[in-house]
């Protein structure tokens, strides 16, 4: 039902946002769930990757970042990815996560500072 929503809202001309990971993982993962929604539409997939400057990091599966207030954030735009229709929709999104994840490790080994606890489970 998702999908067919996600769908509905690109031919209508609005974008779209999605974590390319899902909401259970596992982390850094790119699904095929991505592609599919672009290869049926034919819209391009453009990367973005946000990495707050300060925050805590919660002890869970997907390392989930509660960004400080008044915190900068590092923005990047990486190239449209785009996905042939015919294409194998799980070599496609292994493609685009190694594309994030080479983005994501220069810039995290350069800018990212230590997470900080926020000294309490949530």
């Amino acid at each position: 039902r998702a999908l067919r929503g996600l769908i509905r809202c690109l031919r209508l001309g609005d974008s779209v946002a999605i974590t390319v990971d899902g909401p259970r993982g596992p982390i850094y993962r790119v699904k095929p769930g991505i592609i599919k929604l672009s290869q049926l539409t034919g819209a391009p997939i453009s990367p973005v990757i946000l990495t707050p400057e300060r925050y805590w990091q919660i002890n869970s599966w997907d390392e989930m970042r509660i960004p400080k207030p008044f915190t900068g954030f590092h923005v990047y735009f990486l190239p449209e990815f785009i996905c042939p229709a015919k294409g194998d929709p799980d070599e496609l999104a292994h493609q685009l996560q190694n594309q994030m994840w080479a983005q994501t490790t220069n810039d995290e080994q350069r800018y990212s500072p230590k997470p900080q606890s926020p000294g309490h489970s949530l």
